[in-house]
């Protein structure tokens, strides 16, 4: 999935935050963290 975003995010034509966002999002999975993970 990381190429497909690369490419998505390349392919954009302008600096539009929200486009930016938007495109990050999509490609976005939900994940919980338990109480040892390193991001917690």
């Amino acid at each position: 999935k990381m190429v497909e975003l690369e490419k998505r995010l390349l392919s954009l034509d302008s600096g539009d935050e929200s486009a930016v966002s938007s495109a990050i999002e999509e490609f976005s999975v939900p994940v919980e963290l338990n109480e040892k993970s390193a991001l917690n």
